[in-house]
Parts: C-alpha cells; sequence; structure tokens
C-alpha cells in the first residue's frame, strides 16, 4: 500500500514539474513566431485570414475581397466602467474567433486606417496574440487599393473550435503600474519602464476630461504611438535604437499606457516584434488609473 502511494506522489510531482517547461518553451515560440511575421512581406494568400478592423460602413462600401469584419470592442469590456479591459471568458473569445475562420495557426492580416486611426490593427494584434495566434501582421488598407470591392465575399469556413494558449505576460495590471512608479531602478539589473503612448498634448494636459483632478505623475517616458509604424502601417525597425537611447534594454519589462489600451496595445506588439519580449499593455489604460472605484 506504501509503495503504491509512494508511485501516485512520485508521477504528481513529476507532472508538477515538466508542466511549466513545456509553457514557457511554447511562449518563446510565439515570440519568435509573431517577430518573423511582423516583419515578413505582405502577401495575400488563400489560406489567409483577412481581418478588417474599421467600422462596418466603411467595410461595407470597400473591403479586400472575402475579409472578415472585426472591432476589438468584441472581445472587451466595453459595457463596464473599464472599457479597455479584455473579456473574462477567453473560452467565449476563441469560438467567436473559430466561426470567423481564425484558429491557433492561421496566418492573419489585420487592416484598417494605419497611422491615421487610433491603433484598432494593433489591439486586434494584441488580443489574438494573447489568445495565442501568433502569425499576425498589420497594414494600412490604402496599400490594397486596387483589390478594394464593395461584394460580399464568400462566408470563411469555420476553424475548428480550439482552447486559448494564453500569453500572459503582455498584460500589465493597475498594481503593477503604480508599483513601477514608485519603484528605484538599479544598476545593472532588469528594469521596468512605463511608457506613455498618447499624444504631446494628452500627456501634458494636467486635467483629465471626465475625473475632476490631475493626473499622476508616473514617471512614464513619452513617445507617441504613431512613431513606432510607418505609413504603410508596418512597425518602424528604427524604434529599437531609439528605445536603447534612453535606457531601455531588451530584457526590460516595458509597460506601455494609452487613455483605454488601444493605442498601448499596437505599441506592444510592435516592441514585440523589435525582441522586446516583456512588453505589456495595460489594458485599463488611464481609464482605469484614474477611475475612483474602490
Amino acid at each position: 500500500m506504501r509503495v503504491g502511494l509512494v508511485i501516485v506522489v512520485v508521477l504528481l510531482l513529476a507532472s508538477c514539474q515538466t508542466q511549466p517547461t513545456r509553457v514557457t518553451e511554447t511562449r518563446i515560440i510565439n515570440f519568435e513566431e509573431l517577430s518573423r511575421q511582423m516583419k515578413a512581406p505582405i502577401e495575400i494568400t488563400d489560406d489567409m485570414v483577412v481581418i478588417d478592423i474599421r467600422p462596418t460602413f466603411d467595410y461595407t462600401m470597400a473591403h479586400i475581397p472575402n475579409s472578415i469584419n472585426l472591432q476589438w470592442e468584441e472581445f472587451a469590456q466595453v459595457r463596464g466602467p473599464v472599457p479597455g479591459l479584455l473579456q473574462a471568458d477567453v473560452a467565449r473569445m476563441a469560438r467567436r474567433l473559430a466561426l470567423k475562420g481564425v484558429g491557433p495557426s492561421s496566418r492573419v492580416l489585420i487592416v484598417g486606417k494605419g497611422v491615421d486611426g487610433s491603433g484598432d490593427e494593433g489591439r486586434m494584434a494584441w488580443t489574438l496574440f494573447y489568445l495565442g495566434v501568433a502569425k499576425v501582421q498589420l497594414a494600412d488598407i490604402r496599400n490594397f487599393d486596387k483589390l478594394l470591392t464593395n461584394i460580399e465575399g464568400v462566408p470563411l469556413k469555420n476553424a475548428d473550435r480550439w482552447n486559448p494558449e494564453l500569453v500572459e505576460s503582455v498584460i500589465a495590471t493597475k498594481t503593477e503600474v503604480l508599483d513601477a512608479a514608485l519603484s528605484k531602478k538599479s544598476d545593472g539589473a532588469p528594469k521596468t519602464f512605463l511608457l506613455d503612448v498618447r499624444t504631446k498634448a494628452e500627456y501634458f494636459k494636467k486635467d483629465t476630461d471626465g475625473f475632476g483632478y490631475q493626473s499622476p505623475d508616473l514617471q512614464a517616458i513619452h513617445i507617441d504611438w504613431r512613431e513606432f509604424f510607418t505609413k504603410s502601417g508596418q512597425v518602424d525597425e528604427t524604434m529599437r535604437n531609439r528605445l536603447r537611447a534612453v535606457g531601455i534594454g531588451l530584457n526590460d519589462r516595458v509597460i506601455v499606457m494609452s487613455s483605454r489600451g488601444v493605442r498601448s496595445a499596437a505599441v506592444t506588439m510592435a516592441l514585440l516584434t523589435l525582441g522586446f519580449q516583456r512588453a505589456a499593455n495595460y489594458a485599463g489604460g488611464y481609464t482605469e488609473l484614474l477611475s475612483r472605484r474602490r
């Protein structure tokens, strides 16, 4: 009886020890796959899912043939006090994507208004990557003007039902943001930086509309989110050296912030592409940070 009990305990301990290694390896592969895809030349093929994140009216008027229309809000808590937070039911999000033809191994191109928009493409890409979909690319819809049509395409075949493999490191919490703002950066060790990617006018504004009191000074570095992308909507490779110039290393934790986690999600995807694998989006944004909820 004792021998049998010992065997069971050993097996349980072995399973507990091997599981974290498998998850870590999957995440490393995801980061490498993401960076490779985001940097690759864009070529629309039959096996690619094209997601158009523009408003439904714009999509109906002109879109890439057989593309689908999705908005980031469909996967967020837009009706709650903090609209930028992701929905808690990740399985439901995966089912929604599967019905649109998106699976964990799908090649996905997300198109929108590029730097003339509000970072919606990046927010959708960040949502997909968090759920385990790593083969994503971003582009400005205007790159495909000659392809656009108003003819409704054939619905994509549903993807098989799948379970998300969450990349939780790409999400930062309010507690982590506040801890980072109060912490002292020691020489030599990996650091945590706060990166505010709102416009210059928003960053330097003393009062925040709707809250009635001043924004806290978080000692955040400010870079407008649009500077991370080229006019074609892809990641600007020159930003890697610019970040290094202000002391941000590839191994440092970089928490990106905006009003409600949309523009910051786009920059998080850019940082991951550039090799900053510890980058994270604070999805709650200043909306949550300045909320008076207790």
